[in-house]
């Protein structure tokens, strides 16, 4: 005896719109976080008389000069320390922050 089954589906199935209602971002809040915490830091600018905390990556990521500076095939990975010279330490931590 030989026996074949067989199933036809005859009922489409449509995409059902579902809503998702998703939160803004805090992302840049946390990273900020991270920085007043000092948590991660892997580099110091020293700006005249004061010394800048913040992370090489995020740095990288948001920048080709310090993504080239940290990580190119030029680049110092072991860097710890960038001296800026010429700016005030109230500039610079503005331009830091945009």
């Amino acid at each position: 005896m030989n026996c074949t089954v067989g199933v036809v589906k005859n009922r489409l199935e449509t995409p059902k719109n579902i809503h998702i209602n998703i939160p803004p971002s805090d992302m840049g809040r946390c990273f900020n976080n991270l920085l007043n915490l000092r948590i991660g830091c892997d580099v110091s600018f020293e700006v005249g008389d004061e010394r800048v905390q913040a992370h090489k990556w995020i740095l990288a990521a948001r920048s080709p000069v310090f993504k080239a500076q940290f990580f190119g095939p030029i680049g110092n990975p072991d860097l710890h320390t960038v001296i800026v010279e010429d700016v005030e330490p109230l500039v610079f931590k503005v331009i830091a922050t945009c």
